[in-house]
């Protein structure tokens, strides 16, 4: 807006339009060209950078581009626009190129069993190839392999031209051995054991390759079975084995010359050793000789066969005939002669035994013997005759004696009882004997009388014949009684405290043997109030015992415990009172202090420092060793006091002290005596 003033102030406007344009493009420039690698036929992904642009106003930069990129040159046209719309555009090339060669894999190496030496048709198998592009592959591989190892070059040519190759290599090989077909099995007829010459024929052998045939054959075969290993080895060095069995056999029995016919004079009808001579045989073999002769021959002819036999089993048999022939008489052996024992003077049936004879044919053997013999020597013919009639005699003499002592049996064993050490009478009894003959006499040794112990008395029998017989019997005088016990007579005595020391004596004993036996008893020495029965007891030395028993009576004061009501203290100090009847006050060890009742009171007091009332009744005072304080009452006290220092006053009764240590004591209206 234009305003005009003058000085007035007056004004004047007017308006005037600038406009201001932007014609100019803005100057714009693309990226570099691309050259890519291609990784897809037609979807790559290429990084195409980025276009710059000035001017004075802001810039808006585009592309054609797609977002992939097919092989092959791509022209982007680049565009830049400002806001008023001028816009200027530039151009990139892109180029998407293969130059990559395919991924090539050939198919594995193989190994092949050749069927032929030059004309092996041989699967290679199929290679694996990648590429972003169509791929050809071929390789240089023959259409037919000869053994051994062929190299196969494999190649994979991409559109682009770029080329791969790999190998893989084939292996024809030969691993199998030949076929190999021996000569047939050999039966052959031996000449000689050892050296044989054998025909074997020949192997034949199939395979692909040359073939060497050989065998282990020996120029000469034994006698038996031999296994030949032939053997093909082809130019590879494969090998087949085969057997082939050559058995070499004598089938030809030997020649068997038998021993000359023997005649034996026979020894038994049966059992006849006869020396048959030795057969001869020839064969190309070791022969065996043998024959069935019986080990003993019987009477008569037999016909013994030899058999040679060779190793082959081939057998041959001849014949010889061996006669035996009986001439010789029975040999007659008798029994032994016999001494028998005679169990009779005339009627003694004695066992003979049996003769023996030897004959080649069954004997009879007889003797003249009687059924029973008398005592001495009688003589027995035995006679053997055979079946052809021929005898033979021989004697046997039959002794019958006596020389058996009579049997005695002995009275049986006798135990008495002692009634002496050396003078005992003993009914012993009788002895019995038996005798083939006659008994004449049975005596014995034993003494009128038997002394303490075992005796030994010896029996003998004696029969007319002067023989004897001993047998022993055995007299037991032992000690079976108890002991003779003499004890001490029982005991009455007053308690002179809780416990009363009392000597129970001396008891005597005596035995019919053990003049001393041993004495014992179970007394301790010391007594409470009331009957206590000591035991005494003998033992002499064979363990017979006596036991006696002595009553010991200790009475409280004179009297039986059951009349006394009983007041028992401890051996501690104790006060002690006593009831209105009669008590037995015991005051035990300790300082005690006792009162006594009024009926009249057994008071024993232990030992200690003990002080003691008497009481209204008559009472008895029993006190132990101690410095003990006694005072009577109105009753008449009997007092008894130890060895220690006593003060002792008696009351207005009759009072009586028997004192322990009277130097040492205090007594007072009390009449004083010495223990």
């Amino acid at each position: 807006m234009w305003t005009a003033k003058d000085t007035s102030g007056n004004t004047a406007n007017a308006t005037q339009t600038v406009n201001v344009v932007d014609t100019t493009a803005p100057k714009l420039t693309p990226p570099a060209n691309v050259t890519f690698e291609a990784t897809s036929l037609d979807n790559n992904t290429v990084p195409l950078g980025n276009a710059t642009a000035t001017d004075i106003e802001p810039v808006t930069i585009t592309n054609n581009a797609s977002k992939t990129f097919p092989l092959g040159k791509t022209t982007i046209v680049w565009t830049a626009k400002d806001t008023s719309g001028n816009t200027a555009n530039a151009t990139q090339t892109v180029l998407v190129h293969d130059t990559t060669a395919p991924k090539l894999t050939p198919p594995a190496n193989v190994t092949f069993e050749a069927t032929s030496l030059d004309n092996n048709t041989v699967p290679l198998g199929t290679p694996t190839v990648t590429d972003i592009e169509q791929v050809t592959v071929t390789n240089d591989a023959p259409k037919v392999f000869p053994v051994g190892m062929t190299t196969v070059i494999w190649t994979a040519k991409d559109t682009s031209g770029n080329t791969a190759n790999a190998t893989q290599t084939v292996l024809v090989h030969d691993t199998t051995a030949p076929k190999l077909t021996p000569p047939a099995n050999v039966t052959f007829e031996a000449v000689s054991v050892t050296s044989n010459t054998v025909p074997l024929g020949n192997a034949t052998a199939t395979d692909i390759e040359p073939v060497t045939i050989t065998n282990n054959a020996s120029k000469t075969f034994p006698l038996g079975k031999t296994t030949i290993v032939w053997t093909a080895k082809d130019a590879a060095g494969n090998i087949s084995n085969v057997t082939q069995t050559v058995n070499v056999v004598d089938t030809t029995a030997p020649k068997l010359t038998p021993p000359a016919n023997v005649t034996f004079e026979a020894v038994s009808v049966t059992s006849n050793t006869v020396p048959l001579g030795n057969a001869t045989a020839t064969d190309i073999e070791p022969v065996t000789i043998t024959n069935n002769a019986p080990s003993v021959f019987q009477l008569g002819k037999t016909t013994v066969l030899w058999t040679a036999k060779d190793t082959s089993g081939n057998t041959a048999n001849a014949t010889q005939t061996v006669n035996v022939v009986d001439t010789t008489a029975p040999k007659l052996t008798p029994p032994a002669n016999v001494t028998f024992e005679a169990t009779s003077l005339d009627n003694n049936t004695v066992p003979l035994g049996n003769a023996t004879a030897t004959d080649i044919e069954p004997v009879t053997i007889t003797n003249n013997a009687s059924k029973t013999f008398p005592l001495g020597k009688t003589t027995i013919v035995w006679t053997a005759k055979d079946a052809a009639g021929n005898i033979s005699n021989v004697t046997q003499t039959v002794n019958v004696v006596d020389t058996t002592a009579p049997k005695i049996i002995p009275p049986h064993t006798v135990i008495v009882n002692a009634t002496s050490p050396t003078s005992n009478q003993v009914s012993i009894g009788n002895a019995t004997a038996t005798d083939n003959t006659k008994v004449v006499s049975i005596t014995n040794d034993a003494p009128a009388v038997f002394p303490f112990g075992n005796t030994t008395v010896t029996w003998t029998a004696k029969d007319v014949a002067g023989n004897t017989a001993t047998s022993t019997q055995l007299v037991e005088v032992v000690d079976h009684s108890p002991p003779q016990l003499t004890i001490p007579s029982d005991i009455v005595i007053n308690a002179t405290s809780f416990v009363t020391p009392v000597s129970t004596g001396q008891s005597t004993a005596t035995g019919i043997i053990d003049t001393s036996p041993k004495i014992t008893n179970n007394s301790t020495g010391l007594f409470h109030i009331g009957k206590t029965i000591v035991q005494w007891t003998a033992v002499d030395k064979f363990g017979n015992t006596k036991s006696l028993d002595q009553t010991i009576n200790v009475l409280a004061c004179g009297k039986p415990e059951s009349l006394y009501n009983v007041i028992t203290g401890t051996n501690n100090s104790d006060t002690l009172t006593g009831s209105p009847v009669s008590n037995l006050i015991l005051g035990l060890d300790g300082n005690d202090t006792i009162h006594a009742g009024p009926a009249g009171d057994c008071i024993i007091a232990g030992n200690g420092d003990n002080i003691i009332f008497g009481g209204s009744g008559n009472d008895m005072i029993i006190a132990g060793n101690g410095n003990n304080i006694i005072k009577g009452s109105t009753g008449n006290e009997l007092i008894y006091v130890g060895t220690g220092s006593n003060i002792i006053q008696g009351g207005t009764g009759h009072n009586t002290c028997y004192l322990g240590n009277p130097s040492a004591d205090t007594v007072v209206n009390c009449q004083a005596q010495k223990q």
